[in-house]
Order: C-alpha cells, then sequence, then structure tokens
C-alpha cells in the first residue's frame, strides 16, 4: 500500500498503538508461555544463547525488547545489568511487573522510547555507561525506517571490542504476502510498506486490527550499515527454519523448529551475526568485492583466505562475508554469487568498494569470453571507477589452465589506465598465489593511502 504524508510523519505513534494492543494476547499466549517462564523456564533460544556465550558480570541492552522475557532471561543468565528498550508503553509497563515478580528488579531496567531517541535516556558519551553487549532479536530491523542511524545507535552504545549480537527473521521474508504464497515486495528497501492486518502473530484469532508500518532493508544494506559505524563481522548465518510457530501454514521439523509450508528448505528464514567494535580505526578495514562467473572458485578462494576447510564447497547462492587479516588491515570480503540470474544484482553491492577482486576459472576456456564480457561491464560501472583491480587466474592446478599471461593479452588488461591492476596466477586448492594476492592488496592501498 503506497504510503501518505500522514503516515511517513506518523510511523512511530502508529505502530506503538500496534505494539499496545498485542501485549494483552501475547502475554497470554502458548507461543510466549509467560506462566513457564514465572517457573523458571529460559526463554532464549539454544541459537542465540549459543551466540551470546558466557554473559556472567556483563552490561547489556537488549533493543527492541518488547514485554521483556529475553530481557529477562539475560539476568536471569547472570549478567551484571540489563537494560531492556521498547517503544511501547504497555509492553515496558508489563516488563516491569515481570521483573518484579521474578525479584529481578536489581539487576534490570527498562526504557520507553522510540529507539531513535535513544540518547535522550542514555549518557553514552560517559565511558561507564557503555555496554559489554547489544542485543537484538527476531523482528526487529523491518521496523526500521533509517538503517543507518540504528547501527550508529547500536555502535554508540558499545565499549571498545564489546559485540553486537542480533538473531533475526531473514529480510527476504519481508518480500511475501501475508500467507506467503507470492512475492508481494521489494527486497531492496522502496519505502515504507503500509498494511492492515487483523490479530496477531502469536494468537491469529485476536480480535484486534490494526495498521502497521514497515520497511524491507536487504541484508548487505544492514551489514554495511553496521560496518561503515566501526563494527567487525566475526560470524553470520542465515538458516532455513524458525525457532517459533509464528508464521501462517508452518510445519514443525524434526529438530522441532518450524518451516513455512511448501516452502521448506526453499528459503532462509533466519539470520544471525555477531559484530564486534573496533578498538582500532575505521580506515584499517577496506571492504572487497569478489566477483567471477560461477564456478570460478570464489567460495573456495573465500575459504582460503580466512583459513577455513575447504573439504566441503557449497555454490553460493546469495553472498557470504568474510573478514580476513591482511598486513596492516582487516579486509571484509563480500563473495557474491556468479550465477547468471544472480549478476544483474552485483550493482547492489559496488557501494564503498575498496578493491575489487576478479576470479576467473583459468581451465574454462569455453567460458573466456563470457567473462571478459562480465569484467569489462564491472570496469565501466561508475560506482567502481578507479577501483583497484586484482584478478586471480584461478584453478592454475590444472593441466589445462590457461597462463596468466595469456589471460592477460585474452583480457586486454593491459588497455587498463584508470586505476592499479595485477594479475595473480592461483590454485585455490592448493593455495599457491593466495598468499601473494593480498600483499598486492595492502601494498596497493597502502601506496594510495599516502
Amino acid at each position: 500500500m503506497t504510503a501518505s504524508n500522514h503516515v511517513l510523519s506518523d510511523f512511530a505513534n502508529i505502530n506503538r498503538r500496534l505494539w499496545n494492543d498485542k501485549v494483552d494476547y501475547h502475554v497470554a499466549s502458548t507461543m510466549y508461555d509467560v506462566s513457564g517462564f514465572l517457573q523458571g523456564n529460559d526463554s532464549l533460544n539454544s541459537i542465540e544463547i549459543d551466540l551470546l556465550g558466557n554473559i556472567q558480570e556483563k552490561r547489556i541492552i537488549h533493543l527492541q525488547c518488547h514485554f521483556g522475557l529475553d530481557t529477562l532471561s539475560l539476568a536471569r543468565r547472570g549478567a551484571k545489568q540489563v537494560i531492556g528498550v521498547d517503544i511501547s508503553e504497555k509492553a515496558i509497563a508489563k516488563a516491569q511487573e515481570l521483573a518484579t515478580a521474578t525479584n529481578l528488579t536489581v539487576s534490570t531496567q527498562f526504557i520507553c522510547c522510540n529507539i531513535y531517541d535513544l540518547h535522550q535516556h542514555l549518557s553514552l558519551h560517559e565511558s561507564e555507561n557503555l555496554f559489554d553487549i547489544v542485543f537484538a532479536s527476531y523482528g526487529t530491523i523491518n521496523w526500521l525506517p533509517d538503517i543507518n542511524q540504528w547501527a550508529h545507535i547500536v555502535s554508540s552504545c558499545l565499549k571498545p571490542n564489546g559485540i553486537f549480537v542480533m538473531v533475526e527473521f531473514h529480510p527476504s521474508l519481508d518480500m511475501f504476502n501475508e500467507d506467503y504464497t507470492r512475492i508481494e515486495n521489494s527486497y531492496f528497501n522502496q519505502g515504507p510498506i503500509v498494511s492492515e492486518r487483523e490479530g496477531t502473530y502469536a494468537d491469529r484469532t485476536a480480535p484486534i486490527r490494526n495498521q502497521s508500518v514497515e520497511w524491507c532493508h536487504n541484508l548487505s544494506d544492514v551489514i554495511q550499515a553496521l560496518i561503515q559505524n566501526g563494527l567487525r563481522i566475526e560470524t553470520i548465518k542465515e538458516f532455513d527454519y524458525s525457532p517459533y510457530d509464528c508464521f501462517p501454514n508452518s510445519v514443525k521439523t524434526t529438530d522441532g523448529f518450524y518451516q513455512i509450508k511448501g516452502l521448506e528448505k526453499k528459503i532462509p528464514l533466519g539470520l544471525l551475526d555477531i559484530l564486534r567494535k573496533l578498538r582500532s580505526t575505521p580506515q584499517d578495514e577496506l571492504r572487497i568485492l569478489l566477483l567471477g562467473l560461477d564456478n570460478a572458485g570464489k567460495t573456495t578462494l573465500l575459504k582460503v583466505l580466512a583459513s577455513e576447510d575447504i573439504s566441503h564447497i557449497t555454490p553460493t547462492q546469495g553472498f557470504n562475508i568474510k573478514s580476513v587479516q591482511s598486513t596492516g588491515f582487516k579486509l571484509n570480503v563480500w563473495d557474491i554469487g556468479g550465477q547468471r540470474k544472480i549478476r544483474p544484482y552485483w550493482r547492489n553491492y559496488f557501494e564503498n568498494t575498496d578493491v575489487l577482486i576478479y576470479v576467473i576459472d583459468s581451465s574454462d576456456r569455453k567460458r573466456f569470453d563470457e567473462t571478459n564480457q562480465e569484467l569489462s561491464e564491472l570496469l565501466e560501472e561508475e560506482k567502481l571507477h578507479g577501483v583497484p583491480l586484482l584478478v586471480f587466474a584461478n584453478k592454475q592446478d590444472l593441466l589445462n589452465a590457461a597462463k596468466a599471461s595469456d589471460i592477460t593479452d585474452g583480457l586486454s588488461l593491459h588497455q587498463i589506465r584508470d586505476r592499479p591492476w595485477q594479475i595473480q596466477g592461483c590454485s585455490a586448492y592448493t593455495k599457491e598465489g593466495v598468499k601473494e594476492g593480498l600483499e598486492w592488496i595492502s601494498k596497493t592501498v597502502t601506496k594510495n593511502k599516502k
């Protein structure tokens, strides 16, 4: 539904009313199991428990905490202090009531505010008020109009070397209609999505009908916003199930999780990541874009760069991100799938690229014209103008592999005048030549900074 100017200016109040109306039905629902929580059950799932690790004596802020079950579970697990933040005054009142009922008022605090106004409630300029962990869980980013401002808030809450832990429903779910039978919205942010629905995900028979205002934020925008605000990726993973039975027509897996009927194992339902706030300065990090045709060996190469096992490789269907240490730099490497249907989306990842790595299968001579065409088009892209280019002539361990010098001539690399470039023969399988490529990146970027 197209958003009116009134909706745009009043989205916070619209969504506040929505969440106020949900509280009573959520508290009474089987999904939230408040009675079990009051008897000592942990509301956190194994997914986030594993991510959080030992939180004894940690200061934690839980953003968009709803009525505080997970916030209070963090306190039960030994956190020194946990602050929960939510826009709904009714949810915060219920959270405070539960804190009293569970004798957790000393270690917990709840703040009712729009997350964008958090600085008005916390003195984040004082180092003793910063947090060891910022936590966000399930159904958060789709309510945020400005993902960059949100990332700035996350970063400003963290101590140096503190971590941001997010477990979230996958952004691709926002593309679907209400019953997940067809794609209705763009994966990419094209402005607010206004809808009106009956019931709520925890109780579809609840006699409430509310308007809501949401946004689609694709995964690269979310991660890039966090990186640009001084955070470093440590873990990112997508998974094909939900720990909650909150989707229409869901089916339960043998592991006790949930998938959408008809889409089992076909779409990602969940996302988890850990990002750490850097002690070093942001300019010590580089954004590396890793491109090439499918089957060129990009994912194997990325695993080698990250010193990971390469015995089992799954072709990239979307993208992978790894942080790699090189001489003087932390390289955030984005590996984007090379299948023909995915290549038109490469341009969505060009922004703020520091170095372009293009990988070629040196043994697949039938596709040299195709790979040449793709590279030529990349070098014409305005957002990649002047970006240093490293070509990895991969699979040099194979007998029929073309030499790097022959590939140089075939790609007319000597005609490149608008950027530094290098071709490096390599084998991701044997690791030969990979280190030399990284060394060229470090030297080139260092030289450009002088």
